[in-house]
């Protein structure tokens, strides 16, 4: 705040309470209910809060733990006000897959994942936490069992500004999945939702994300030339009330190749409590939906 003031540019310090201290009382706030500082800087009438706390955050973005409803910006001795806590842009991955299956059931392919938002300060800091990328690497191989890395690169890892792109070239032995003229096939090899992450009955408060969220698979699989698509999951979509939510599942079997879309969008960063049960069962299907395997039979 000091040095924005020094280059002129008017700036305010916001005290806040991070998610692990508890949301601060609106009525009667104290001194006590907060643990942290933030700030806001005024430039062209337009307010932006800037959080210095995480190494890799891009300029106008709150780190997770500082996103904990709203703070108290501190204007003058006498005035002081509430400020939303959030950020703007959502948290996005975007996962673009091409792999090429062969007639001795090994696959070999790319993975090109992009970062974005809170995702991109999550993944930038995991890296960051390393002694070297290499040991990064091997943690990341020791994490992926289903497939096998050859070899990963990262873009953009000091760039905040940024997406942060991650490329790793795989192999994967899919022997077992042959069965005579037949095989099964799961295009969502990587990063695929397993665990349902709401796992109570019932919710008493908010379900506080920290910012719209985004997920998106595109998978380009070629399969060996004389198979079929004789069995595949249905095309699926999912909206939630208020559009808050929404999944879409396609896909199409051409020429040999299959083309796969997936895109899980959540709109808002905040859950009520009412809205629990229905989150819940909104990833409750898309696991369903992902768990079903395309099969392929010999013509």
């Amino acid at each position: 705040m000091a040095a924005l003031n020094a280059a002129e540019v008017e700036a305010y310090p916001v005290i806040i309470s991070t998610r692990n201290n508890g949301i601060p009382s609106y009525i009667f706030p104290v001194m006590t209910d907060f643990n942290a500082v933030i700030c806001m800087a005024k430039i062209d009438g337009k307010d932006y809060l800037l959080d210095a706390s995480k190494k890799f955050l891009p300029f106008g973005e709150l780190s997770l733990s500082s996103i904990n409803d709203r703070g108290r910006v501190i204007f003058s001795k006498n005035q002081s006000d509430w400020v939303t806590l959030a950020n703007a842009v959502p948290s996005k991955k975007s996962y673009n897959i091409m792999a090429k299956l062969d007639s001795t059931g090994k696959m070999k392919g790319t993975i090109r994942a992009q970062y974005n938002g809170l995702d991109a300060l999550i993944k930038r800091s995991e890296i960051d936490s390393y002694n070297t990328f290499e040991e990064y690497e091997e943690k990341l191989v020791e994490g992926v069992s289903s497939i096998r890395l050859m070899s990963s690169k990262v873009e953009n890892l000091e760039e905040v500004e940024k997406s942060l792109i991650e490329v790793m070239e795989f192999e994967m032995d899919m022997r077992d999945n042959y069965r005579g003229d037949n095989f099964i096939l799961n295009p969502i090899m990587y990063d695929r939702t397993t665990n349902n992450p709401f796992k109570l009955d019932e919710r008493n408060y908010p379900v506080d994300l920290g910012a719209p969220q985004i997920e998106v698979f595109n998978i380009n699989i070629s399969v060996p030339v004389g198979f079929n698509l004789s069995n595949k999951p249905k095309d699926s979509a999912m909206t939630l009330p208020e559009n808050s939510a929404k999944y879409t599942f396609r896909s199409i079997f051409d020429n040999n190749i299959l083309l796969l879309q997936q895109t899980t969008t959540l709109n808002k960063a905040i859950f009520t409590p009412e809205e629990y049960f229905h989150l819940k069962e909104f990833f409750s299907r898309i696991i369903q939906q992902q768990m079903t395997d395309f099969q392929f039979k010999k013509i």
